[in-house]
């Protein structure tokens, strides 16, 4: 068959199928923590009886398949909280805006091999409708950009037109008040003069 063994717990996930294919078969069994975060805890251990804890005597089990695991679902309590990190929030929607890249293609690699490469032929996918739409999203953006600006356009000249219309009826009423009162000072300028010839 060409396979020595399976994973057969990846994280909190145990393929219980694939446990009783190996064990009937004799096949080597291991675990995979999947911790890629010091937040992540580990929930199952590969365990096997080496007589010398060496590269070689380790390697020696694992090629005699003489391995089996331990497996808590609930996983040991969380020992380290890391505090959150301001700057990734900073540059969370910088991330989120690169990430649109990754829409336009697949990138299938396969397995990777643990030798430098992977085991299948790489095989990139275009997704040319994402292009597409990508462009028409892009273009309505833009539309509704332009027509707001506009729409803001339009209000800010209203707004100034109304604006200057009240700036210049208030100049015209305080210009009538200043010729009423001016008016009425040179009428009773008039009548102090009548009132000294008499």
């Amino acid at each position: 068959m060409g396979v020595d063994g399976f994973e057969i717990i990846n994280g909190n996930i145990f393929d219980y199928e694939t446990y009783k294919y190996a064990r009937d078969k004799v096949l080597l069994m291991l675990t995979g923590t999947d911790v890629h975060h010091p937040s992540s805890v580990a929930h199952s251990w590969t365990v096997l009886n080496s007589p010398n804890m060496t590269v070689q005597g380790i390697m020696t089990e694992l090629r005699e398949k003489r391995t089996t695991f331990f497996f808590d679902a609930t996983g040991p309590r969380q020992v380290y909280y890391p505090n959150e990190n301001p700057t990734y929030y900073k540059l969370l929607p910088l991330f989120a805006i690169t990430n649109i890249w990754n829409s336009f293609y697949d990138d299938y690699r396969g397995m990777y091999s643990f030798q430098g490469t992977f085991c299948h032929q790489r095989k990139i996918v275009i997704h040319w409708r994402s292009y597409w739409w990508f462009v028409l999203w892009c273009l309505i953006f833009f539309g509704f950009y332009e027509l707001g600006r506009w729409g803001m356009n339009k209000l800010w000249r209203y707004g100034m037109i109304k604006f200057n219309e009240l700036k210049n009826r208030k100049g015209r009423n305080r210009r009538r008040r200043n010729n009423s009162v001016s008016s009425e000072e040179e009428t009773n300028r008039e009548n102090d003069l009548i009132d000294l010839e008499i």
